[in-house]
């Protein structure tokens, strides 16, 4: 009888135990709006909405490596066709995907930087780009996030090589 009572008292408290660790990591799902800042058609992708998700691996630093994925939908167009000087024309954009990877420094509790990079897909083309921003939790549990970012992707346009940018600006949920 002993034994089974310390056995069932020791299980307990190892539940307990477990169910207090902190979680090494965290995803939330982002809904985001792009406001394009350069491109050669423009006014046909001029903003974006899109969702994402974001996640960050607690390593024990205020430095976290970050995964973020991201698809995005280009709805307003103004159907004007852009021509190269030699008849050949710039697709617009009608949507992008983004695979971003990097670190986020936490410096206090409520606010955050990060510095993403890794492949874009536009228009059945695999490019290069980067995504600098800021953030800060709008709340003390980290359940929910406000975000800021600047996404430049190189050599968006192959006649011209003109980069694509945008602004983004995300609203994040936790989920774990």
């Amino acid at each position: 009888m002993r034994i089974r009572l310390f056995t069932f008292l020791l299980l307990i408290c190892m539940v307990s135990a477990y169910g207090q660790s902190s979680k090494k990591l965290s995803l939330y799902i982002l809904s985001d709006y792009n406001k394009t800042l350069r491109d050669r058609t423009k006014s046909n992708n001029a903003w974006a909405i899109g969702l994402g998700v974001q996640s960050a691996l607690d390593i024990g630093t205020r430095f976290r490596p970050t995964v973020e994925f991201g698809s995005y939908l280009y709805l307003e167009d103004d159907k004007v066709l852009r021509l190269d000087e030699d008849g050949g024309h710039a697709e617009a954009i009608s949507g992008h995907t983004n695979l971003f990877g990097g670190l986020t420094y936490q410096p206090v509790s409520q606010v955050f930087v990060s510095f993403l990079a890794g492949p874009a897909f536009i228009n059945d083309q695999i490019l290069m780009g980067v995504k600098p921003g800021m953030g800060l939790f709008l709340s003390r549990n980290q359940r929910w996030m406000a975000k800021v970012a600047y996404v430049h992707v190189f050599d968006r346009d192959k006649s011209t090589k003109m980069d694509f940018s945008s602004l983004n600006f995300a609203i994040g949920l936790k989920l774990f």
